[in-house]
């Protein structure tokens, strides 16, 4: 109450009242939180009074005696758009306040291309339940796909599921998760878990696993590119492979349980589409061993049990049977000229300096046309061998004639992107 008896302000919390006035000097109705031993009450936007307590004040797990409150405002990235203008390539997105009130903070946008920063912008304030439209040009000219990827930073938001967007400039060539490990058979006392290989990075979405007695374990993905372990007890997985990254496992609801002398697993997106599948016959002197992929040939993809030490490689890219000849340089291309029709294949042996990398690999026909997708974001180490057999996206052997491979990489933890062209020639 001021000295005058002209102004009161009044915070009920708690509920019953018991009769105790509210500014009118009527019943109060409306009430703050009652708060945990050490929280405080605080007044969610310094300066609204509302005269309704609970509109007005949170409890505040952080207290700021003496300083300004805490503005707890979720802003949100939404519906970002890509296209071609004049020979350019726009992005489009928006910024939405998602809360029903305004913050004078600023927030920080970054666009980043190929892990490179390209834009930085100062977000002022957003009216509650507005939305800002930002469209930007990127520094693309040429026709190879590239990863764009979008932060935003603000102080205080209480969300930070929806300040982080991931996307390519050619979507349609977002390519979906494969079955890439199981260990259907785990030593006595180990659990069963199959590791998701996501090529590219992808929309956030729900997925379903099933057995061929349709038993399912139902999970999300994060929509970064990477190796991720499904299972029923995640810290019972860390335990048993250390080497297995902490992010890289990832809980179910439900789970199918494997048969020891065979199984059929089926992938599921979450509209029902089946993505990849593999059917299985165990071998019980494999046990504690997982089976994992390791060529993608003519008739599809070739499995074997793991050659790792471990019998296992949960969470990173399967085990190398030998390693790549030496030779001298970062790339180099062999068995060019070769029949693809006679099961001949080219590879590209590579040597790069950091310890993991990110590569796009493409193989375009004389005209300029991409024909196939050798790599896709995906996640490589510091020296490998990428194959490829001679045919298209679909499976078909491609025509006689000279072909263009498209090699882009770049070190997992950013820095310059290696670009390379390399020939093929393809005869019959």
């Amino acid at each position: 109450m001021s000295p005058d008896g002209s102004y009161t302000d009044t915070v009920l919390y708690d509920a019953p009242n018991g009769g105790l006035p509210d500014d009118t000097g009527t019943e109060g109705t409306s009430f703050a939180p009652d708060v945990p031993a050490g929280w405080s009450l605080a007044r969610i936007l310094d300066g609204l009074d509302t005269d309704a307590c609970a509109a007005d004040f949170l409890a505040e797990q952080n207290p700021t005696p003496g300083t300004a409150n805490h503005i707890y405002v979720d802003y949100a990235l939404l519906l970002p758009q890509t296209w071609q203008e004049g020979g350019s390539w726009q992005l489009s997105l928006y910024v939405q306040n998602q809360s029903a009130i305004a913050t004078p903070v600023p927030a920080e946008l970054t666009v980043l291309l190929d892990g490179l920063q390209i834009q930085t912008e100062s977000v002022a304030c957003i009216a509650a339940g507005d939305s800002l439209h930002l469209v930007y040009s990127l520094p693309v000219s040429d026709t190879w796909n590239h990863e764009l990827e979008v932060r935003l930073e603000l102080t205080d938001d209480p969300d930070l599921s929806d300040n982080h967007l991931s996307l390519n400039l050619f979507q349609e060539n977002l390519l979906p998760p494969l079955i890439n490990e199981v260990m259907y058979a785990p030593n006595t006392g180990r659990q069963e878990w199959i590791e998701l290989w996501v090529r590219s990075d992808s929309l956030r979405t729900e997925y379903t696993l099933e057995d061929a007695a349709h038993n399912t374990a139902s999970f999300s993905l994060p929509g970064s590119a990477g190796y991720y372990v499904i299972c029923s007890n995640p810290m019972q997985m860390l335990t048993e492979y250390i080497d297995c990254p902490a992010h890289a496992v990832i809980e179910t609801t439900g789970w199918p349980a494997l048969n020891n002398d065979g199984d059929s697993i089926f992938l599921y997106d979450g509209s029902g589409n089946l993505l990849d599948q593999l059917t299985y016959t165990g071998q019980a002197s494999q046990q504690g061993k997982s089976l994992e992929r390791y060529l993608d040939g003519d008739l599809g993809p070739a499995w074997r049990y793991s050659l790792a030490s471990a019998g296992a490689t949960p969470g990173q890219p399967n085990s190398q049977s030998t390693p790549p000849p030496a030779f001298s340089g970062t790339l180099k291309l062999t068995g060019s000229p070769f029949n693809p029709k006679s099961g001949e294949n080219v590879s590209i042996l590579y040597n790069l300096a950091a310890e993991a990398n990110y590569l796009n690999c493409s193989v375009y026909d004389r005209a300029g046309h991409r024909v196939g997708v050798l790599a896709d974001n995906l996640s490589i180490p510091k020296q490998g061998t990428v194959v490829w057999n001679g045919r298209d996206a679909g499976g078909k052997c491609l025509p006689r004639g000279l072909y263009v491979i498209v090699w882009e990489s770049r070190a997992s933890t950013g820095g310059k992107i290696l670009r390379r062209q390399l020939s093929a020639a393809l005869y019959d």
